[in-house]
């Protein structure tokens, strides 16, 4: 035990493979082992280079070793400084995941990929002077070094017996533990106790006890000095004590995945903090947003709690088709009264409801109640949020396709996160349709309550009304602290006249109320996930405004989606057009407004010319195409949902490979020089179907892969499986092969199979063959 705590064991990996280090970390940490990671003890204006360096000094490095790691210049880096120490072959631990280092052709792609690159950079500074070569003289000695120990290290790596990640998975990493000498136990109290001991002896400055079904830190961890890395995560933890103060060198401190609800203020005193994990708690001091923006963010929070304020505020979201009287609902809840609304609701209505809690509090929530019509649904992703409760509107009288709960309730869990969702059949008066609710339950577990009510008779209403007011005050930020100071901020923001401001301004009004900058944007975040404002941070472009309205930039958006004349244009308009349909707004925010646009991908501008084009008002119609696919590679992308933005935002992202009038409304062909690709929405499958033909077919799908992979994983809650099609003899030739799943053909590669059946033509078909008419997709 002594010498298993003594062991230093580095892990290196490509930030693209983050989610395997993550796991294979979790997998030690539940045996009292850490992991030594750049992430945990770097901070902020540290040397990444220097620490690189000290990989020369773990007992053991596991390296995840994918195509993105053997690409990568810092991770070959770290395999540079490794390989310095003469004995680094007894103590690397290799895992293969999805690297091309099987055959000849994937060693001398490397290579080559090395050698290019360290002659880019040599041909690049032929013509700087020495001076100015000087500070890329190292960059230029580590493509050198890598390009020249690239084979070699791969070579390496080949003869040893490795695993791959799918193999350790299996065995649930017992060689690993093997190796390392780590006994498998769960830990108890005594061995939580021990682990401490030990880092007390051994004046360690790393302790894990994640997965310690910790409901307390015991008290020693206190007592250790000499702690840089603290790992508390996936525990029970609901309180920190203050005595955390007492760590004085802690760089490092991961609290993530317990049930902390407020963190102590002398947090403040640990000048070395350099990083904080927090994710996953039910946080209310400070509030989630802020402290999910790490330590500075919580530092300037608790500094700022001088005077502070409770607020109990809420954003409720109403969703539902067309007609099924969202409207009306909304009107009896706040007012009590009946308006027969027979129109539907153009795009959407944001409207406040002021009410007291048993305690006497005032309470805000913010109702924002969407149109029902399907051109409206990709717009919802401006306001869905984690923090919000959601109303799921029906019309009693009409019997529901179980498809469209599965939208609706799909949507919410994609958008937000599976936050608490109240279903409300609305028109009980004229009709009493049942539900499948412990259907729904099952499968959407955040549903918190289902009612009936009618809006013309006010039955139920009363009832609703207390369900929602019970609901909005379990919201995790509701009754969070906030500096007084943003209260006054927040207020003020909320009586301007102006629909936005420049962030220029908002500024200026922060510091005039003694607010910093760090602060100013730890605040709009804040009021942005709300719903108050919107102020888009992270975009470079739309981060210069903020919107003191949000109904003013989503009603541009349907005057342009909803302009007959841009519907009859099957979606196309000029910058001519914008002028005449966005008249009413100052010719200075059309801009930010196109790029709000580009933002969440409803709109393209063809290239060389004014012309935009919003693909969800593009005919339905689909091109009539030679049936030139059929001897073409195939590709699918399966999902247990499927919204239809998703090939929206498709057809947005990749408009610089279409062809004229190939495209519509549910999918489009792509070209690379003498290639095509066919892609399209199989809206009633939940599928994404892709075919190729041509000598870059290969590159094509790498481009069309690559941007299906960046918008699903835009969605947290998203789940598909990729599948490539069998190109043995009967299938080649047919435009419905048999699929074979992506992941059962690197499992079967990685186990260096032969051959995989074809449950269509019954015949065996070879995995290299099958690979390589699909490039690197498979082991990439």
């Amino acid at each position: 035990m002594d010498d298993e705590l003594a062991k230093t064991i580095f892990i290196s990996y490509s930030h693209q493979n983050k989610a395997i280090a993550d796991e294979i970390e979790n997998q030690f940490s539940q045996y009292g082992v850490g992991l030594r990671r750049d992430i945990r003890v770097v901070k902020y204006k540290d040397s990444f280079k220097q620490f690189m360096k000290e990989i020369r000094k773990a007992d053991y490095v596991i390296m995840i070793i994918s195509d993105f790691f053997l690409r990568s210049h810092n991770c070959m880096y770290e395999v540079i400084e490794f390989i310095k120490d003469e004995n680094y072959k007894d103590r690397i631990l290799p895992i293969i995941y999805e690297a091309k280092i099987y055959t000849e052709l994937g060693k001398i792609d490397y290579i080559k990929y090395w050698n290019a690159k360290y002659r880019e950079i040599e041909n690049e500074v032929s013509g700087l002077t020495s001076e100015q070569t000087i500070s890329i003289a190292q960059n230029q000695k580590i493509f050198r070094e890598v390009s020249t120990n690239i084979g070699d290290f791969i070579e390496f790596i080949r003869d040893l017996n490795h695993k791959s990640y799918e193999d350790l998975v299996s065995s649930n990493f017992e060689e690993l533990f093997e190796i390392l000498s780590i006994e498998k136990t769960t830990p108890s109290e005594n061995s939580i106790n021990e682990l401490i001991r030990l880092a007390e002896r051994f004046k360690l400055n790393q302790l894990s006890l994640r997965h310690h079904d910790l409901k307390l830190i015991p008290d020693q961890v206190f007592k250790l000095k000499n702690l840089e890395i603290l790992e508390l995560g996936y525990n029970s933890i609901k309180e920190i004590s203050s005595n955390i103060s007492t760590l004085k060198n802690l760089k490092f401190l991961d609290l993530s995945n317990n049930s902390i609800k407020e963190l102590p203020k002398e947090i403040i005193s640990l000048e070395n903090l350099g990083k904080i994990l927090v994710e996953n708690n039910p946080l209310e001091r400070p509030p989630l947003p802020i402290a999910s923006k790490g330590i500075v963010a919580i530092k300037e929070y608790f500094k700022s709690l001088v005077n502070i304020i409770k607020i109990y505020e809420a954003k409720i979201i109403l969703i539902g088709e067309g007609n099924a009287g969202k409207t009306s609902l909304l009107k009896r809840i706040i007012s009590n009264s009946y308006v027969d609304s027979l129109a539907e609701t153009y795009g959407i209505n944001i409207t406040d409801w002021n009410f007291k809690t048993i305690e006497n509090t005032s309470f805000k929530v913010n109702f924002f109640d969407f149109g029902g019509q399907e051109i409206y649904h990709a717009t919802h992703q401006f306001f869905f949020s984690n923090r919000s409760l959601y109303i799921y509107v029906l019309d009693s009288r009409h019997e529901v396709n179980f498809n469209d709960y599965q939208y609706w309730l799909s949507l919410i869990s994609l958008l937000s996160n599976d936050s608490p969702v109240i279903i409300v059949q609305n028109k009980i008066d004229i009709g009493d349709k049942e539900i499948p609710l412990d259907d729904l339950k099952n499968r959407y577990p955040n549903i918190v309550k289902s009612l009936k009510v009618s809006s013309v008779t006010g039955f139920g209403i009363g009832e609703l009304k207390e369900v929602i007011k019970d609901e909005v005050s379990k919201l995790p930020h509701v009754g969070a602290d906030i500096p007084k100071d943003w209260y006054v901020i927040r207020n003020h923001l909320e009586i301007m006249e102006e629909s936005y401001i420049s962030f220029q301004e908002y500024l200026d009004l922060c510091l005039a109320q003694g607010i910093k900058r760090n602060d100013a944007l730890s605040l709009s975040q804040y009021l942005h996930d709300l719903g108050i404002i919107l102020h888009f941070q992270d975009d470079n472009q739309l981060k210069e405004i903020i919107v003191l309205k949000p109904d003013w930039v989503t009603n541009a958006v349907y005057l342009l989606i909803d302009s007959k004349e841009i519907i009859n244009n099957y979606g196309e308009f000029s910058l001519d057009y914008i002028e005449s349909i966005w008249k009413t707004y100052p010719q200075n925010t059309h801009t930010f407004i196109l790029e709000f646009l580009f933002k969440f991908d409803l709109c393209f501008q063809i290239p060389g010319t004014d012309k935009f084009i919003v693909p969800q008002l593009i005919s339905y119609e689909e091109p009539i195409i030679d049936n030139i696919f059929k001897d073409g590679i195939k590709f699918e992308f399966r999902y247990d949902y499927l919204p239809s933005f998703i090939i929206s935002r498709f057809i947005v992202r990749t408009f610089d490979l279409q062809q004229l009038n190939q495209r519509w409304r549910h999918g489009v062909v792509l070209k690379i020089k003498d290639s095509l690709a066919i892609v399209k929405l199989v809206a009633y499958e939940n599928k994404i179907s892709i075919s190729l033909v041509g000598e870059d077919s290969k590159r094509l799908l790498y481009r069309i892969r690559n941007e299906f992979l960046n918008i699903n994983e835009s969605y947290k809650n998203l789940k598909y499986t990729e599948y490539i099609g069998c190109n043995c003899i009967s299938c080649k030739n047919d435009m419905k092969p048999h699929y074979f799943n992506l992941k059962y053909i690197k499992a079967a590669f990685e186990k260096n199979k032969d051959n995989i059946f074809c449950e269509k033509s019954f015949e065996n078909v070879n995995i290299i063959e099958l690979i390589n008419s699909y490039s690197n997709l498979v082991i990439e």
